[in-house]
């Protein structure tokens, strides 16, 4: 016998059994369609939770094909992604079609509780702390059971298995916990380094300003004793040419004064 079946956010919806598989593509027909009106966000269904869109496009999608949920025998169950803890998904009940807002509603429950973070081993602890990680996990935990228990499912059963899931997966989970601490010690040291690199390169800066201060100090001071000895030169080079100036009128005078003297005597000479 043959049974179509899609997948859509942890959900799985399935078809009734068929004797023909032909009879099986057209339920899987009508199926992916379901899926894609539930996938699309346009119009009113933007406004929509998740379990409403997906409630409404599976009734709109049947209403389209002249079906009701017991003519198509719609059936589902839905998968809580638990590789972290357990190393697999844990699975609810099958929920008949008289009971698709019932399953709808513990699926938007595990939805709330499990989050959207990551899904898988490690890839959890990339969003997560294993504080957070366990913290998740006892919600989760608490849910399944009680989900089960709801169905008259013994209680002890339901823990039973839990906890042998976890000790089997115990060793894995402890090394995704060592891979977490050790990523967390390489990002400290990185953060670390990162502000040390900071820290040296502020004070990288601090020393270049002060050298280019004291650089700039050097050239004023430079500058002022090129322009002191420029005026220093300058008074020396006047000092020494009023010098000559007066060494040479000083000549000019004396020759004078003997030209007179011997003119003098000349004249005094003739006169007797």
């Amino acid at each position: 016998r043959y049974t179509s079946h899609v997948t859509l956010e942890w959900c799985t919806f399935r078809g009734r059994q068929r004797d023909q598989l032909a009879q099986a593509v057209d339920d899987h027909v009508i199926l992916i369609a379901m899926k894609v009106l539930a996938l699309s966000c346009d119009g009113a269904r933007r406004s929509l939770s998740p379990e409403q869109r997906i409630h409404t496009a599976v009734l709109t999608t049947l209403v389209e094909h002249h079906l009701t949920l017991e003519e198509f025998g719609l059936n589902m169950h839905f998968s809580i992604p638990t590789y972290h803890w357990v190393g697999q998904c844990l699975r609810s009940p099958y929920y008949s079609c008289k009971q698709l807002s019932c399953a709808l509603e513990a699926w938007t429950k595990f939805r709330e509780v499990r989050g959207q973070f990551g899904v898988g081993g490690a890839g959890l602890l990339f969003k997560i702390s294993p504080g957070a990680a366990d913290e998740v996990w006892q919600h989760v935990r608490e849910a399944f059971v009680h989900l089960w228990v709801r169905r008259g499912v013994d209680v002890s059963k339901i823990v039973a298995k839990l906890d042998g899931l976890e000790a089997e997966h115990r060793e894995t989970r402890l090394k995704n916990v060592e891979w977490w601490e050790c990523s967390q010690m390489k990002r400290e040291v990185k953060t670390q380094r990162a502000l040390q690199r900071a820290v040296d390169r502020r004070d990288m800066a601090e020393r270049l300003a002060e050298r280019r201060e004291r650089h700039s100090m050097r050239q004023e001071d430079s500058c002022m004793r090129h322009q002191h000895r420029q005026v220093e030169d300058l008074s020396f080079r006047v000092w020494r040419r009023l010098t000559r100036l007066v060494s040479a009128w000083a000549v000019v005078l004396r020759g004078t004064a003997a030209k007179q003297a011997r003119a003098q005597a000349r004249a005094e000479l003739e006169a007797r």
